[in-house]
């Protein structure tokens, strides 16, 4: 909340309803699933929370604020996705540049692979310490002959 604050600026009485819809919230049904992820043995389940906090609090700030702030959170939302996106794509590319020994173009074109193949639960894994797999059926194109036999050593 005290990033919406921050980046929407809501008034007194519009901070006052989202207080009002989270606390609502919290005693129907936000509790129980809170309660549910953090007793969850599956380690995605927790590190994937974040992201269902952020949809929630999307939709009471859309029940709530006018357009101009929800443009302005939906701005920060999207800045969010593109930096979790830059780090584990990041993470991909520099571990497959180790492995294979990329060129800076290669690194650029296995860049934009990822980007295209991108799934939000990489950024669930990647929270949980797992660094999700490249395929190598995605990046054998851009790799010389050479680097595809050297991978497999």
């Amino acid at each position: 909340m005290n990033n919406v604050e921050l980046i929407c600026k809501p008034s007194k009485d519009d901070a006052q309803a989202l207080v009002n819809v989270a606390e609502q919230e919290w005693k129907t049904r936000l509790s129980s699933t809170i309660r549910a992820y953090s007793e969850s043995q599956n380690q995605r389940i927790p590190a994937d929370f974040e992201s269902r906090v952020e949809r929630l609090v999307q939709i009471w700030l859309r029940e709530t604020l006018n357009d101009e702030q929800n443009e302005r959170w939906q701005g920060e939302i999207d800045a969010r996705a593109a930096y979790r996106k830059r780090i584990v794509i990041g993470r991909m590319v520099a571990d497959c540049e180790r492995k294979f020994g990329l060129t800076h173009a290669q690194m650029m074109e296995m860049e934009q692979v990822l980007l295209d193949r991108w799934k939000d639960s990489w950024w669930a894994m990647y929270r949980t310490g797992t660094l999700p797999e490249t395929k190598f059926s995605w990046i054998m194109k851009i790799l010389s002959e050479s680097q595809r036999t050297a991978g497999f050593d």
